[in-house]
């Protein structure tokens, strides 16, 4: 035990020593204290943003891999009194190609085998292949700053598929379930600058683009010769109760037209668009609204598919349009969306009474079932002026999250002169089983 030190003698020996370092710690930490007391408050956040960006710290920023999705699906169409009118397989692709951090080019293709559903020597049916593309653009993303640029489709205002402000990209002359409506792509750039609470973007349509219905017509040819590019502004900003939208444009007509009934040529002379619109969001509804000034469009019959450009009731005047819309989304009663529109001619003259004014109508509601796996949707399409109906009743069935089977049931009543009077009495059916993967 004699070459071992006693703890406490070893602490008596070291005591003097310690204290003065103690008192040394304790009025450096006084005049430390004393010195933050008296200087101003510094956020170490707000010093030098570049010391904390990751390439100026010697690190790589590398972009995400490339991903691609595609859905491969058997359709069957049919109609009452004829079996199947259309049988295909498709298989299609969406790619997402991130180049850098901010810029990502995207492209979604569809391939289509037809099958022939007829057999008779009359009819000129034959196995069909067809490719589409819906989608080949590129977009830069940086900061404040955002580009698209290629063959895509454009939505605008606040009720997608009202036909009010959402005019950029043709529209699809068919009912569909989904109220917001297909549209056709075209080629064009659109550019946004946000703010702190507002965002200011640009569009422009070197080619405009026409309905589907019109594009695939052997018969009509749209005038292109003398046709002006689209463009226009959309200022947004959000406000204390909601989004606000402004809007103005050069465009080309919703509807093409045509000067007689045995005219070939379809005339599409841009017109000029001023207009606004809103969401206010209150609890799990939210209300929107959208009112437009039209200059420069020709007074018509509503288009239809058999009759994509009907004749032109006179000649160019000033056209109002408004609409409002609502979504209610609940756990109880599912998910309701609907719209109304109402157009007014200011210019009534050589007009009947039942073409001065109109109004189109939309209802969707949709509902899951059985923990996600059942989807239903029920729509219509309306009109308040117009003896027009179409109804759409849809199911889909997830077997797994990559296999699913949806079934479709439209009907039409409509008179003439109003949309879809091609299809009046028609009831059309359809079952398409889709793989994801």
């Amino acid at each position: 035990m004699s070459g071992l030190t006693p703890i406490n003698q070893g602490c008596e020996t070291q005591r003097p020593c310690s204290n003065w370092i103690r008192a040394g710690c304790v009025l450096g930490l006084l005049v430390a204290q004393c010195a933050l007391a008296t200087s101003p408050g510094v956020d170490l956040f707000l010093l030098d943003d570049y010391s904390m960006d990751p390439e100026a710290m010697g690190y790589r920023t590398v972009p995400p891999p490339p991903q691609i999705t595609s859905v491969v699906s058997n359709r069957w169409e049919g109609e009452r009194g004829d079996a199947v009118t259309d049988l295909s397989s498709r298989l299609r692709s969406r790619y997402l190609h991130p180049a850098t951090e901010s810029l990502v080019f995207r492209v979604d293709a569809e391939a289509r085998v037809l099958y022939p559903t007829r057999f008779d020597a009359i009819t000129d049916d034959r196995l069909r292949f067809e490719g589409r593309i819906h989608e080949a653009a590129l977009r830069h993303d940086r900061g404040r700053f955002e580009t698209d640029a290629g063959w895509q489709a454009l939505r605008w205002g606040a009720i997608p598929g009202a036909g009010v402000l959402d005019v950029i990209s043709p529209q699809a002359l068919s009912a569909d379930a989904d109220i917001q409506r297909q549209k056709a792509p075209q080629l064009s750039l659109r550019t946004a600058v946000e703010f702190a609470d507002q965002s200011l973007s640009f569009f422009i349509t070197p080619t405009p683009g026409f309905a589907p219905e019109l594009a695939d017509d052997p018969v009509l040819t749209p005038a292109t010769d003398d046709l002006s590019p689209e463009f226009g502004a959309q200022l947004q900003w959000q406000g204390v109760r909601g989004t606000f939208f402004a809007n103005a444009a050069m465009l080309v007509p919703d509807t093409a037209t045509r000067s007689e009934a045995q005219a070939t040529e379809a005339d599409l002379t841009p017109y000029s668009l001023l207009g606004m619109g809103a969401t206010l969001p209150v609890g799990p509804t939210e209300w929107k609204a959208e009112l437009a000034y039209k200059s420069g469009l020709r007074p018509a019959n509503p288009a239809t598919i058999a009759e994509p450009a009907p004749v032109a009731l006179g000649g160019t005047r000033d056209r109002l349009d408004g609409a409002v819309g609502v979504d209610f989304n609940s756990p109880v009663y599912g998910r309701w969306s609907g719209y109304l529109t109402l157009y007014w001619w200011l210019d009534d003259s050589d007009l009947s009474e039942s073409q001065i004014w109109g109004s189109d109508m939309a209802v969707s509601w949709q509902e899951s079932w059985l923990d996600q796996r059942l989807e239903t949707t029920l729509t219509g399409y309306s009109s308040l002026t117009e003896p027009v109906l179409a109804g759409i009743v849809s199911g889909m069935w997830r077997f797994s999250p990559r296999m699913e089977l949806e079934t479709a049931l439209t009907h039409y009543l409509a008179d003439d002169g109003t949309p879809f009077a091609d299809l009046d009495g028609e009831t059309q059916f359809s079952t398409e089983w889709r793989y994801l993967f």
